[in-house]
């Protein structure tokens, strides 16, 4: 070998030793770190502020949901297929722990296979749940809908002032 390859060679071989240290560091410092990161809860709602209004999106995006939750423990809520007119049901009842949230719902008159039940989480300002009725499931996302409107009205108007 030349002078030239060895001394290629002792470089890549010193560089190599320092990534495969680098490599060992981060695989024993990043599980610290992610431990750290998941003891740092999210502070859960209280029941007041899951007492709101909230509006949802079906997972596939077809359908369209708006709860309103009152602090007294039942609400109201209505969803839309598409461009299809809007179905109403009631919530009978809705409990709410920093675990899982749980609503009895009943459909309105002329929906028979309407909302039956909603269940699943809330992180944060984010609630997942699974709304079901006779023979069906499906998973839809929540968000506050005065935390929406609001970001939606800061969108409108930065988008309908005048081009600089």
């Amino acid at each position: 070998m030349s002078r030239l390859q060895l001394k290629t060679l002792s470089t890549f071989g010193t560089s190599a030793t320092l990534l495969v240290a680098a490599a060992v560091l981060a695989s024993m410092v990043l599980p610290g770190v992610s431990a750290a990161a998941a003891q740092k809860r999210i502070r859960p709602l209280s029941h007041d502020e899951i007492a709101q209004t909230w509006i949802g999106i079906s997972e596939d995006e077809i359908y369209i949901y708006r709860l309103n939750l009152s602090a007294d423990g039942t609400g109201r809520g209505a969803y839309v297929f598409s461009d299809g007119a809007a179905k109403l049901f009631k919530i009978a009842s809705w409990s709410y722990d920093s675990k899982q949230i749980v609503m009895v719902a009943s459909p309105g008159d002329a929906d028979e296979r309407g909302i039956k039940s909603l269940d699943g989480t809330i992180v944060g300002v984010a609630m997942e749940l699974s709304a079901r009725g006779d023979g069906w499931s499906r998973k839809v996302h929540f968000r506050p809908e005065r935390e929406l409107q609001a970001r939606w009205d800061k969108v409108r108007t930065a988008d309908s002032s005048p081009a600089q």
